[in-house]
Formats: C-alpha cells, structure tokens, sequence
C-alpha cells in the first residue's frame, strides 16, 4: 500500500505553544483563547523568537529524517502571519527538512494536500475531523497523552500517540492492508 505521511509542526515538530501561550497567560491573565489576542502575542514576540526558542518535541527533527528514508514525509503548517512562512523555512531548511506545505491559517489542510488514504499526525482535532471526513488516516499527537488539544476539542476517536516514532505501529498495519 503506497501512502504518504503529513506531520503537522505547532505541537507536533516544536513547542511553539508553550512559550506562545505563557506569553498571553501573561499579557491577559486569562485562559480562554481569543484569536486576535493570540494574534498579538505571536506578533509581540515575533516568529523568529518563537521559531528559535522553543523546543524540539521528542528529538521529532531526527526522526522525521528517519521516516523520511523509507516514506513520503511532508511537514504541513498553517502560518497566522506575515514572517512566520519565511522563518519557519529558514528553520527547515537549516534542519535539512525541505518537503514542507504552507497553509493560510483561514484556509483547511486538507484543501492543500492530497488527503485520500493518507496519514495526518496533528495536535488540533479539528484538523484531523477535517482530515477523517476527506478519506484520510488522522492520527492525533500529545506529547503529554492529553485528550484534550490547545482548543479544549476532545480527542475520542483517533489513535493518540506522544512521539513521532510510534507511528511505525500505523504504517505496519497499513502495509499489511488492516
């Protein structure tokens, strides 16, 4: 069975949330999300800080290099604004990751990749809704085993892992055709 493997980066690839997030608990002591505070905040620190300060989520550069050896591995990420695209690739690239989608952050993944029985490794459950609905095979990532993504969405449905590794358990029942 021949499919390809989306990873989403926010979450997933690094803790851009993290830091993004402490930030906005500070400015508005509050943890309810608000788009155009979060918007702010990203906009205040600026992509390049926050791309060159936050973490690498389970050595997940080393291992997407890994899976890329013997599968079709692209990184798929929605960008909110202007700089973020540009540092994202200088990120990337300097990694030695150059099969990367950017996605408008109004726009869906799944309008910009082909979804059909393919995989999607994504923190955000929407997407992976989104991504089920189009035929694909969603897998949803917490690094912390949380049923709950940044958005309070609870994840009921799809097979949670916390480690870009343990996708190998999908890809083999996938080639065995299960």
């Amino acid at each position: 069975m021949s499919f390809k493997i989306f990873i989403d980066c926010d979450g997933v690839i690094l803790d851009t949330w993290k830091l993004i997030y402490s930030k906005y608990q500070e400015v508005y002591n509050t943890k309810e999300l608000n788009d155009p505070k979060l918007v702010k905040v990203m906009e205040d620190l600026g992509w390049n800080k926050i791309i060159n300060e936050s973490e690498i989520i389970n050595d997940s550069i080393k291992k997407i290099k890994k899976l890329s050896k013997r599968y079709d591995v692209t990184i798929v990420t929605k960008v909110v604004q202007e700089g973020e695209k540009e540092e994202k690739e200088v990120f990337f690239k300097k990694k030695g990751l150059d099969n990367v989608v950017f996605v408008n952050y109004v726009d869906r993944k799944t309008d910009h990749v082909l979804v059909k029985g393919n995989i999607l490794i994504d923190d955000t459950v929407r997407n992976l809704d989104e991504w089920n609905e189009k035929g694909g095979i969603p897998i949803y990532f917490n690094r912390y085993m949380d049923n709950k993504d940044g958005y309070g969405n609870e994840n009921t449905k799809y097979k949670m892992i916390d480690d870009i590794d343990k996708i190998y358990d999908t890809i083999e029942l996938l080639e065995r055709g299960k």
